[in-house]
Formats: structure tokens, C-alpha cells, sequence
């Protein structure tokens, strides 16, 4: 038996994958493995930064803040033999002949993603990152997202990174764009990427991918 943590609202829009991790935990815990949910404090994540940043500050925002590194680290701390996942989501590329009745999935080390074709996709993917980052591995969840109503909070916001950054051209304007647009649950499960299938293969993603490397890579410590 594992412990495995999944930690969730790193990204507050990412809405698809907090709903999964409340569900992986059942679906982990019936093949026989201790799980938990931990969700980021949300002052700490790049969602409420941005929300809450002056546009002057906008063109130096880091992706992972101080907080969420020295939170992240202490989960590890508190929790050494556990494996440590992220949860997120990623937009949606739907695949010929519509609803899909099979997802596959794979495993990708970080500094071999591309943007944006690693950021939009039809099939949700494990990521494995280098041993100095925490957490040391993510799955990203394809989900579909929609622009927000004109004259809100996430509008407004967008329009401030469109015009710190001089438009969307700008690879880092088009990620931070990305991390204000809220899904949209009721597409998503439309285009059945909410449903049995979807969690049968986050689990297995889980079971068969990561946890034998994760504990390969652990033997090798001893």
C-alpha cells in the first residue's frame, strides 16, 4: 500500500481537477492505497496573484510564488514517504469522430513540453519534473475552458495583461491569459471528459506510470 497526496487548486479555474481529486481518492482507495487531498491555500497561487496584482507587477509574476514553493516543501517535510502529485488542467483538443470512448495516456518529463501544443490536448498526460522542483510530478486534465463575461473581475484583468504585455503575441501573456479563463464544466461534460472513463485513466495513469517510478527511484536513495 502507498500513500499517495494529491494536491489540488494550485490554479483556482482549474475546477475539472479539483473535482477529480475527490474522486481519485475513492477510486485509489479501492485499489488498495492510502490517498489524501491538499489544496493549495489559494492566497498562494497564481490565480489570486494575478487577480490581486497592480498592473505594473504583472510583467514580473512568477509562475510559482515563495508561498506555494515553501508550502509545497513543508507537505514533503510532514509527509516523507509519500508520493506527492499535482493535479491540473489543460485545454481541450478534441479528437475526429467526437465523443471520445478511449483516453490514453503518457508520461513526459518537463523540459521536453511545448507551447502551446502540450497545452491543449486530447488526452490527459503525466508530467515528471526535475528532483530540485516540488511537487515532483503533475497530470495535466484537458478540460474546456470559456472566455469570461465581458465587464467582470477575469475580463477586466485580461485586458490589463493584454496592454502590460503590448498584446497576446507574447508566449508568456498568451500562459497568464490561460490561468484567467474559467472552465466550462457543463462543455466539458458534453464532450465526456468529466465522466467513469476519464477516472479509470487518471488512476491508471497513478498506479501504472508514476507509482513504479516513484518507487524505482526511491530504492535507488536507499
Amino acid at each position: 500500500m502507498s500513500k499517495i497526496i494529491l494536491v489540488t487548486k494550485t490554479h483556482a479555474n482549474e475546477v475539472s481537477a479539483t473535482l477529480f481529486g475527490r474522486r481519485l481518492v475513492r477510486e485509489l482507495q479501492s485499489r488498495g492505497h492510502k490517498v489524501q487531498v491538499r489544496q493549495l491555500p489559494r492566497e498562494y497561487g497564481l490565480f489570486y496573484r494575478l487577480l490581486n496584482a497592480p498592473p505594473e507587477k504583472l510583467l514580473r509574476m512568477e509562475g510559482q510564488s515563495e508561498e506555494e514553493k515553501g508550502w509545497v516543501s513543508r507537505l514533503h517535510k510532514e509527509n516523507p514517504g509519500a508520493l506527492i502529485i499535482a493535479l491540473h488542467n489543460c485545454g481541450f483538443k478534441p479528437k475526429e469522430g467526437g465523443k471520445p470512448n478511449k483516453f490514453s495516456f503518457t508520461l513526459k518529463d518537463h523540459d521536453q513540453l511545448k507551447f502551446p501544443n502540450d497545452y491543449i490536448v486530447s488526452d490527459p498526460y503525466a508530467i515528471k519534473y526535475p528532483p530540485s522542483f516540488r511537487p515532483q510530478y503533475a497530470i495535466e486534465i484537458p478540460v474546456i475552458y470559456k472566455d469570461p463575461s465581458r465587464g467582470t473581475l477575469l475580463a477586466r484583468k485580461q485586458q490589463e495583461i493584454r496592454e502590460a504585455f503590448g498584446g497576446i503575441s507574447n508566449e508568456r501573456a498568451q500562459k497568464l491569459l490561460g490561468r484567467l479563463r474559467p472552465a466550462d464544466l457543463k462543455a466539458s461534460k458534453q464532450a465526456g471528459l468529466m465522466g467513469e472513463l476519464m477516472l479509470k485513466t487518471l488512476a491508471e495513469c497513478i498506479v501504472q506510470q508514476i507509482l513504479p517510478i516513484w518507487m524505482d527511484e526511491r530504492e535507488e536513495k536507499k
